[in-house]
């Protein structure tokens, strides 16, 4: 019956959608990927305590536009969900739907209707529109909005210091855009690899301004998925040339020296141009100095290895401080799973005493104990189940793409997106889309993943 229902809209659209040219759709997909991808910056504008609930609201709204301008006709005749992929979203949506009623918890409900129907939904119809074309204009999105931001950040925001945030006011906010802007910037490399320097080259130059920016935002989850993303990323491309023929290793050799030159020209820039302007230009204002860029760079570098000096446990003894380089998440979740059930709770969040930390009210900080929490134990494990999954379908795409010398465009940004949300699903609660900008792509770019008849390693016919 739903899927009749789906077919009829899809039907419905697709007729209107006959209307509209094929570049005025384009820029509508265009401008709701834009708007999606900087919704970081809502943050700026919104009351803290209406934030989230506008937030999912405009996405929710945005998402149902990508909808209704890829899908066609027969885009639920043609494609479904894999069993297994369909199986385990029904369940979690269907969890907290569960809760939703039984608490009286509108957000709840939401939530449970967005992963039961929004995300099979709008699966289908990207892939059916053409994922790779989708990817493309998602891509040149989040890179625009990369570049707004650089430029607000420069106008606005302070020069860069240990835990900086720009003018987010959260560096961890910050540092998971970044991860999000690193999977677009580097998925643009990948497609264009065979194109010349001076087309890679503004790429190269955003990235390395990103990693900058991520670097001393002393977010050590941003950072180190940063750094997993970019090794995964080189260890693929190093395979799928030598597949090729020789010169692999100095093909590889040569890129990463031009980026760590382009890398240390970032570094320069920020300490000895952008910031003695900046002061210029707001003398009222605190500005880093640019004799202080070692000061500063050992300060950051001393908090992302805070809690791993030798001799710097709580006891003395030499070896890991938990408390210290968790940043007091081990109190926060065994807290919470101590208090775990089948059934969820009211709130995702609670008060909690932890040694000297005390925290009034504080989520979970990890994705799936935070949905085990909210919607009870069933849903949190079901969520495990379904990131193992997509990395095992990722990891067999891979090595079937190296063997055979070609990895498609929409496999690489979904194993993109999903490492770049892997660590933070472990130290952040943010599972839902658009709340966190690494959870609303990993769930998009999941599509490539979930459809039927479409493994991993495939090339879409109707991309272009």
């Amino acid at each position: 019956m739903i899927k009749n229902m789906l077919s009829g809209l899809a039907m419905l659209f697709a007729r209107k959608n006959q209307q509209i040219s094929h570049e005025n759709r384009k820029r509508i997909i265009f401008l709701s990927f834009f708007l999606i991808s900087f919704n970081v910056l809502l943050d700026l504008v919104l009351p803290a305590e209406e934030r989230w609930r506008i937030v999912v609201s405009v996405g929710c709204i945005l998402t149902f536009v990508l909808f209704a301008v890829t899908v066609g006709e027969r885009s639920f005749l043609d494609n479904s969900l894999k069993k297994e992929y369909l199986i385990l979203l029904e369940i979690i949506g269907a969890s907290f739907i569960f809760n939703g009623v039984y608490f009286g918890v509108l957000a709840y409900m939401v939530i449970g209707f967005v992963f039961a129907l929004v995300l099979p939904v709008i699966h289908i119809s990207l892939m059916d529109y053409g994922i790779s074309s989708v990817i493309m204009l998602a891509s040149k999105a989040i890179i625009g909005s990369y570049i707004i931001f650089l430029a607000l950040s420069f106008v606005f925001g302070p020069s860069l210091e240990p835990h900086y945030s720009s003018f987010l006011g959260n560096p961890n906010l910050l540092g998971y855009y970044i991860i999000v802007v690193v999977s677009a910037l580097l998925w643009r490399i990948y497609v264009s690899r065979e194109e010349k320097l001076s087309v890679r080259l503004p790429l190269l130059i955003l990235l390395a301004s990103a990693i900058t920016i991520c670097f001393f935002t002393a977010s050590r989850t941003s950072m180190v998925s940063v750094m997993l993303q970019m090794t995964g990323f080189e260890i693929a491309v190093f395979f799928l040339r030598r597949k090729k023929g020789p010169g692999a290793l100095s093909s590889t050799a040569k890129r990463i020296v031009l980026f760590a030159f382009v890398l240390f020209l970032s570094a320069v820039l920020v300490f000895f141009i952008f910031a003695p302007i900046k002061r210029i230009l707001y003398p009222e204002m605190q500005h880093a100095d640019p004799g202080e860029a070692g000061k500063i760079t050992s300060d950051v570098y001393a908090y992302l290895f805070k809690g791993l000096d030798p001799g710097g446990g709580a006891s003395g003894d030499a070896g890991i401080d938990v408390d210290s380089f968790t940043s007091g998440r081990q109190g926060i979740w065994e807290e919470y799973i101590d208090n775990l059930g089948f059934l969820g709770h009211a709130s995702e969040e609670r008060e909690i005493e932890s040694g000297h930390r005390h925290y009034a009210a504080t989520n979970a900080h990890n994705v799936y104990i935070q949905i085990a929490y909210s919607a009870g134990i069933l849903a949190g494990i079901v969520m495990a189940l379904l990131m193992l999954l997509a990395l095992k379908d990722i990891f067999r795409g891979l090595i079937g793409g190296i063997r055979t010398g070609r990895i498609s465009e929409e496999l690489m940004f979904a194993s993109l997106c999903t490492a770049g949300f892997l660590l933070p699903s472990l130290t952040s609660s943010g599972y839902m889309m658009y709340t966190y900008p690494t959870s609303t792509f990993f769930w998009i770019s999941m599509c490539a993943l979930t459809i039927k008849g479409r493994e991993g390693n495939a090339e879409n016919p109707s991309a272009g």
